[in-house]
């Protein structure tokens, strides 16, 4: 069957969900459309390369620079919108454009979506969801959308006519799925994943790496407003002689802080991820607390034990409590240090076992089939490439 998939993430950004998911359906024997992501904030100046990126990729058809190619059975595009959601008419135009640019890239790969996932609530997305009046809707929710920093001031709105419209609901944490459950009847809590094989042996540092000496506290993920860069900031120079290494693109309006044990590497192909954790002698997770973070399931941890490294993290309420006792948690306060030291000195092959067994019952393939599941019950079954409404 073909696959509409409407993404928050570009296909060649930071890897996570949206990517593991459309590769699942698509190894599967199923097409995928996977539609790189329309912005949720308004527009702001650190924005513009990415937005000039988006611009090349969308005129060109592809991708501008030379990436990893794509799996069998997902194709790719690149829609775009004006993001200036408080304007009637721009909306408009909007909607207009992505029903034309979804169409054209529909005939060009050759995809009759009979499913369309959808991954976050964008307005004008939901707007047009009455160009697929026989295609079956499923929304997985992946965060508190209306929580982000300068988000669309509609997207509360938007998200209750998307639930109006889906068959299936899915929620990848289970404050989220309790808020949503209020509003749909079939609303599945589904968390994160990590490809697990992804994530095992011993790679060689890479060379950016390998110039930093340890012991190394590490992070991977996107450098935003919901990372605690003042907890991080007094960890470096508090710990002079433990060094902290952040793979992420910067998505903050103000500069990287400066400290001579404080290491930012800027964004790298998910493919070397695994090498940077097999040499972090410590992972780190120091989100702030927020309605948001209250929601979230970070992908990050389950790619962390997976590696079997030692995580240290702020508080996660919405982590799988099986997970709990496999954490360093973070207080926020001076005791941080001590926290930080016993988890870098208490790290062996046995607790690396262990973490690693941990993940593994996360693995995509294991959330993939609770999805299958889950969508099963709901009538909605795909079976070598149908789709048939058991209801």
């Amino acid at each position: 069957m073909d696959i509409l998939y409407l993404s928050p993430a570009d296909w060649h950004g930071v890897r996570g969900r949206f990517q593991h998911l459309a590769e699942r359906f698509a190894g599967d024997g199923h097409r995928v459309l996977y539609c790189d992501g329309l912005g949720v904030r308004t527009l702001r100046v650190r924005d513009l390369p990415r937005v000039k990126e988006k611009l090349r990729a969308a005129f060109a058809g592809r991708a501008p620079v030379a990436r990893e190619p794509l799996p069998d059975g997902v194709s790719l595009a690149h829609p775009l919108a004006l993001p200036l959601p408080r304007w009637a008419p721009v909306k408009a135009v909007n909607r207009r454009l992505l029903r034309r640019q979804l169409a054209r890239a529909q005939a060009e790969h050759g995809v009759t979506p009979g499913l369309v996932w959808l991954s976050y609530p964008h307005p004008d997305l939901v707007a047009i969801l009455d160009q697929w009046p026989d295609a079956h809707v499923v929304y997985d929710c992946v965060d508190a959308w209306d929580q982000f920093a300068g988000a669309y001031p509609d997207l509360a709105a938007a998200e209750r006519i998307l639930l109006e419209r889906a068959d299936v609901v899915l929620a990848t944490a289970p404050a989220l799925a309790r808020r949503l459950a209020r509003h749909h009847p079939r609303v599945h809590h589904v968390g994160n994943g990590v490809d697990v094989a992804r994530f095992q042996g011993e790679p060689l540092p890479p060379e950016d790496l390998a110039a930093i000496p340890g012991p190394r506290v590490g992070f991977v993920g996107n450098l935003a407003h919901w990372v605690d860069m003042a907890l991080v900031e007094r960890q470096a120079r508090a710990l002079p002689d433990v060094h902290f290494v952040l793979v992420g693109p910067w998505q903050r309006p103000e500069a990287p802080p400066r400290h001579p044990n404080l290491h930012f590497l800027g964004a790298r192909p998910y493919a070397r991820i695994p090498a940077y954790l097999a040499h972090f002698d410590l992972c780190l997770i120091p989100f702030e607390d927020s309605p948001l973070v209250r929601a979230v399931d970070p992908l990050k941890l389950y790619e962390y034990l997976a590696a079997g490294r030692p995580v240290a993290s702020t508080p996660l309420p919405s982590a799988d409590p099986g997970l709990r006792d496999a954490v360093h948690w973070l207080s926020g306060d001076e005791s941080d240090v001590d926290t930080v030291r016993r988890a870098l000195a208490g790290d062996d092959a046995e607790a690396r076992g262990l973490r690693r067994r941990l993940a593994a019952a996360h693995d995509w393939s294991r959330r993939y089939r609770d999805i299958l599941a889950h969508l099963a019950a709901a009538g909605l079954d795909l079976n070598g490439g149908g789709l048939r409404h058991a209801g």
